[in-house]
């Protein structure tokens, strides 16, 4: 539909303001409303291509306050998901993806309409869900494209999609990156990228619930991390210096393991924790265990 087009179906010039369409959207539905005048498949039609000429003008520049005069702008709704991420996802150095909104509008269920209304048969097709073309004496049959193929059409669309059926979801990013001091069951907003609004109400926002995958080798306590390593009974009797992975697999930490030392032995590395809103980390607290030995290894659990 183009904007001439449209203005036609409601007989308004191009470039009329919003007073003017809002009046002679109003004269329309009195005069072809189905609830008001009843279900005469003419009127219905009419109707139709009025509201969406309507819409159209509205969606390309012309916002007037509602569509029969008691509709306010309101805001559109917010969602809320949960946001899986790593631990690594925490440290703020990678970005995290987004998963898409549910392709089905949760308001209606996907059937376009307000569901107290029922709606009405399709003009175009009468019905049938399918329109024949005739070319001198051959024919096809195609999908009814004003109500594809259901043979109904609705005279009230659902607000929440516009009648689309389809999830109204705003601008939502494919990735974020979050910010240090990011925490599990910590809540990023991302302003419009919810529910777009109604009446030219402002879109709501989407409310990511950060939910931290569990890690078998790394668990967190506070701002550090706790890991457990094991290694050859030997080292406990001569020490050693080795290095472990921190939360990323490209952090290395070189750590000494004093002689003599006992069977658990706790190894600290400053700064190498999560990180904090204020620029610091915690710290890496690692709790080092003797490797069990195979029978028959008389090196302690040393690897060759």
């Amino acid at each position: 539909m183009k904007v001439q087009e449209a203005c036609s179906e409601l007989g308004i010039e191009v470039g009329a303001d919003a007073a003017t369409l809002k009046l002679a959207y109003r004269r329309l539905a009195r005069e072809t409303r189905p609830d008001m005048i009843g279900q005469d498949p003419v009127l219905v039609d009419r109707f139709i291509r009025g509201k969406l000429a309507y819409e159209y003008l509205v969606a390309n520049g012309t916002s007037p306050p509602s569509l029969f005069g008691g509709e306010t702008p309101r805001r559109g709704r917010d969602i809320s998901i949960t946001l899986e991420v790593s631990i690594a996802d925490l440290l703020g150095r990678s970005d995290v993806m987004v998963p898409p909104g549910s392709p089905v509008c949760t308001v209606c269920d996907g059937s376009g309409r307000v569901p107290s209304r029922a709606p009405v048969r399709c003009p175009d097709c009468n019905g049938q869900g399918h329109v024949i073309r005739y070319f001198g004496t051959m024919s096809t049959r195609t999908r009814c494209e004003s109500c594809h193929g259901t043979g109904e059409v609705s005279t009230c669309p659902c607000t929440a999609c516009g009648g689309s059926g389809k999830n109204p979801i705003g601008v939502r990013p494919p990735s974020l990156r979050l910010e240090r001091g990011t925490r599990d069951g910590d809540q990023v907003v991302i302003q419009g990228a919810g529910v777009p609004g109604i009446g030219g109400g402002a879109a709501g926002d989407l409310r990511l619930t950060i939910s931290v995958r569990p890690d078998p080798r790394v668990k967190l306590h506070g701002d550090d991390a706790l890991l457990r390593i094991r290694r050859p009974v030997s080292d406990f009797v001569r020490g050693a210096e080795f290095e472990i992975q921190g939360l990323e697999s490209r952090e290395r930490y070189r750590v000494s393991l004093p002689s003599g030392s006992s069977g658990r032995t706790h190894v600290m590395v400053p700064g190498a924790g999560l990180p904090r809103r204020d620029g610091t980390r915690g710290n890496i607290v690692a709790l080092v265990e003797p490797a069990p030995v195979e029978p028959g290894d008389r090196r302690g659990g040393e690897r060759p």
